[in-house]
């Protein structure tokens, strides 16, 4: 079987960031520019707002709260992912001008074109990117509603209160039968 990776110990630490790059798949609380601090802040204060006893309840708050965080990543991820298109598509029209030139037409494409080009919107990422961002804003958005009602569930039985054994998501049920 091929070898479809890196296979030195440089790439492989290399490609290990690529989770990092806009933050959606990154197992790191803090990536990039966010603070560690502001995490920190952010863990108390779901903490306060979900008042878990005990370790396990600790857990499932401190899990809202990642996935809290990281949800918070998805809009910087589209942008992202909109701003390399925009570059692909600026470095495009660059090398159209640079061969028109080359081809002795003078400024053609920029003369011709120019009118066009300022009416033109910002170019959106393709369907596929954007599909991907979706995709995973939707798994967050179903692991913390999972986790949330685990938790309040587990808050429930310890005040007393019987909790049933299955739960039905509602707003989930109509989103899948689209």
């Amino acid at each position: 079987m091929p070898q479809t990776g890196p296979t030195t110990p440089e790439g492989r630490a290399l490609v290990s960031r690529n989770a990092e790059r806009h933050g959606l798949y990154s197992r790191a609380a803090v990536i990039g520019d966010e603070s560690a601090e502001d995490w920190q802040a952010h863990a108390e204060d779901i903490a306060a707002a979900l008042t878990p006893v005990g370790a396990v309840e600790a857990e499932l708050a401190t899990r809202v709260a990642s996935l809290l965080w990281r949800l918070r990543r998805v809009p910087a991820a589209e942008a992202a992912f909109a701003a390399r298109v925009a570059a692909r598509e600026a470095a495009a029209a660059a090398r159209r001008a640079e061969t028109s030139a080359e081809l002795g037409l003078g400024n053609f494409y920029a003369s011709a074109f120019a009118p066009r080009a300022a009416q033109v919107p910002v170019p959106l990422p393709d369907a596929e990117a954007l599909h991907v961002v979706d995709r995973h804003e939707a798994h967050l958005n179903r692991q913390l509603l999972h986790t949330l009602h685990e938790l309040e569930a587990l808050q429930d039985r310890r005040r007393g209160h019987r909790t049933p054994l299955a739960r039905v998501d509602v707003h989930g049920l109509r989103e899948q039968e689209k």
